[in-house]
């Protein structure tokens, strides 16, 4: 599973911050 960067405008450079939000959200979708 390939989780990619999250692209906010507001904070482009926040990497982990990003990828923690995003991987958070896949988790999310992928329990239902």
């Amino acid at each position: 599973l390939v989780i990619e960067r999250s692209r906010d405008a507001a904070d482009p450079r926040n990497v982990k911050k990003n990828f923690g939000a995003n991987a958070a959200y896949l988790k999310s979708v992928f329990q239902g």
